[in-house]
């Protein structure tokens, strides 16, 4: 944002200026229309040639009008997610972490989503979008967080979604040595386990809820605690879009699919203390991972 500072007061008028060009893109054309083209017909009944002159005009302009009020609705909402980030995320989150950074264009990179491991690329190249990039430290433990949108490139013209949601990172205490992959799903046409083998815990409902994977079926178990897994249910059964939990080394991994950091409403005026909340406590709910699963304080 060129290093320009803005306040909440920014937003209403962008809000507004939002729903003007929403407005227009909806009637506006067909407003237009019903004025001009009944004057072209009218003029084509007296001299054609005019007629379609004018017919062929009114088009043109139509054409670009739309063309012009598109731009500037992306233009504006581009600047009112900005705004929105700066004055509301940024400021919401900081108080959340002991150190923390936040950047509103993503820094991660395909090579590092890449890097999870579990993406089925028999098909084609993997390729990415992301945003919303936060990392911070929150009772001793790394986290980071980034809005990534995933798909496969299959030709030049064909691409396949294969992920639209948020990407979580912890790094605790505890290194394992193989790799562990929980799913309530996992789709073998975007999804890759090859490699590690499909186990089963003492727990049924467990079993019954979620598909384990693991490279090393013995070291899985030091893991897959009976609190560990209650733990494990309770998120799983909050969140009830598709959800992949992989660990690695000291690493947990939590894909949340149709999670979004900065959703917000064109429709009405943001209140600041509701949506605050909102942003804190949609927060609070991956931090709490922290105290639930014992991460922090895991033994080395």
């Amino acid at each position: 944002m060129d290093n320009v500072k803005y306040g909440f007061s920014d937003l209403e008028p962008l809000r507004k200026q939002l729903q003007f060009y929403i407005n227009y893109l909806r009637y506006g054309t067909i407003i237009l229309f019903v004025i001009f083209y009944p004057i072209s017909f009218l003029t084509k009944e007296i001299d054609r040639n005019v007629g379609k002159f004018l017919f062929f005009l009114c088009l043109v302009i139509f054409i670009v009008i739309e063309y012009i009020f598109a731009t500037r609705y992306s233009e504006t909402r581009n600047k009112y997610m900005l705004v929105y980030k700066e004055v509301l995320v940024a400021p919401s989150l900081a108080n959340k972490f002991e150190h923390y950074t936040y950047s509103p264009d993503g820094t991660v990179t395909t090579n590092d989503i890449l890097a999870i491991g579990i993406w089925n690329t028999t098909h084609g190249s993997l390729e990415s979008r992301t945003e919303d990039f936060l990392k911070g430290t929150y009772k001793g433990v790394y986290y980071e967080q980034v809005g990534a949108s995933v798909w496969l490139r299959l030709t030049k013209i064909d691409t396949v979604s294969v992920f639209d949601g948020t990407i979580s990172k912890f790094r605790f205490n505890k290194a394992i040595s193989g790799k562990l992959v929980i799913a309530r799903s996992i789709n073998p046409n975007i999804f890759s386990v090859d490699g590690l083998s499909a186990i089963k815990t003492d727990n049924a409902e467990f079993n019954r809820q979620l598909t384990i994977f693991s490279s090393q079926g013995h070291e899985a178990f030091y893991i897959l605690t009976p609190h560990f897994m209650e733990c494990i249910l309770k998120l799983y059964n909050g969140y009830p879009r598709m959800m992949i939990i992989v660990f690695e080394h000291d690493t947990m991994t939590i894909l949340r699919s149709g999670a979004k950091m900065c959703e917000f409403s064109e429709a009405k005026k943001v209140d600041f203390f509701e949506a605050r909340a909102k942003i804190i406590g949609e927060m609070q709910n991956m931090l709490d991972i922290v105290d639930t699963l014992n991460i922090g304080n895991t033994e080395k």
